[in-house]
């Protein structure tokens, strides 16, 4: 048996940005267990949101170059 659930998560991070984030998350059952799990959602927006430099805290490199 297979089902497919669409759902969707908000959060403020810490730094400000917003993580709105909408996945699509499919699940197979056998004897009444999970078998197997996908979920498929944006990755750029993970990137962008979660791991992209913050504009206002300088690189290692600005921080040397500051520092010289």
């Amino acid at each position: 048996m297979t089902r497919s659930l669409e759902l969707e998560s908000h959060a403020r991070l810490k730094n400000g940005r917003v993580y709105a984030q909408q996945y699509h998350t499919l699940m197979e059952f056998r004897d009444g267990k999970i078998r197997a799990v996908r979920e498929y959602l944006d990755t750029q927006h993970v990137l962008a949101v979660w791991f992209a430099p913050d504009p206002a805290t300088p690189t290692a490199a600005e921080a040397r170059h500051r520092d010289s």
